[in-house]
């Protein structure tokens, strides 16, 4: 109850018209309109300070999402397959694309002594590369 006579008559000090103060009313007036004006601007600032928690806060969770949306996007797709049949030898490794997980279609990555990346059907619709396939199973067996 102490806090609100405090606060009322704070709040008529300040708001009083100067005139109708005493010398000694007005400094205490002067002092407590300056300190109402601080509050205010530190009240100011610290919505400033917590509007701009908020924007980095935002910032941060939209930088979040796109990550893991451009997660879910393969970078190193096949987007067509060549039915140009490669030898066995030349192929070290292989890689199986599945539609749907993260590439748009299906297809079976051949990986070259050279390093480079041929796009082949998948094996269930092309003999040879099932062929490929089972020449580095074998390769990678023996080893």
């Amino acid at each position: 109850m102490r806090s609100d006579h405090t606060f009322t008559f704070s709040y008529i000090c300040i708001n009083a018209p100067a005139a109708l103060l005493s010398t000694s009313q007005r400094h205490l007036h002067t002092h407590l309109k300056r300190l109402s004006e601080a509050a205010n601007l530190s009240s100011d600032h610290q919505r400033n300070k917590d509007m701009a928690s908020r924007i980095a806060a935002l910032l941060l969770l939209g930088v979040i999402c796109l990550g893991f949306a451009s997660g879910q996007v393969a970078i190193d797709c096949c987007l067509s397959t060549s039915n140009k049949h490669f030898p066995h030898q030349i192929v070290k490794s292989y890689i199986i694309q599945e539609a749907g997980k993260g590439c748009e279609i299906s297809a079976t990555i051949l990986k070259s002594q050279r390093g480079k990346n041929i796009c082949a059907p998948e094996a269930s619709k092309a003999q040879w590369v099932q062929d490929i396939i089972n020449h580095v199973d074998k390769r990678r067996a023996r080893q």
